[in-house]
């Protein structure tokens, strides 16, 4: 082999080198990327979680009585967004919050 030989297989395993080193550094700050990414995914998890968890133990709502006519109605209001809640109702309108009247007798 001559030099020539010789400089060119060394320049070729230079830059082989180069795309290597390149690449690593480019497959690293991918991966970082995406571990961030996971990262923020699994706090978006566990904030819906708490939410739904907040919304499905709601508290037990204590009917108050108004009179309209003859008829008794009973309403309350959501533990969630105070909305008011009648006891004909089984979910607040306003923000889907399961209404809990618990065990009393409600007469319509």
């Amino acid at each position: 082999m001559n030099v020539l030989h010789i400089v060119i297989v060394y320049v070729v395993l230079l830059v082989a080198l180069a795309f290597f080193m390149s690449y690593s550094a480019i497959a690293k700050e991918k991966n970082r990327q995406l571990e961030e990414e996971i990262k923020n995914l699994k706090e978006k998890i566990k904030n819906l979680k708490e939410k739904n968890n907040a919304r499905t133990s709601s508290k037990k709502m204590k009917p108050k009585d108004k009179h309209q006519s003859s008829e008794t109605i009973l309403f309350g209001s959501c533990p969630m967004c105070d909305c008011v809640v009648s006891s004909r109702e089984k979910f607040c309108s306003k923000c889907g919050q399961k209404i809990d009247w618990g065990n009393e007798e409600v007469t319509q």
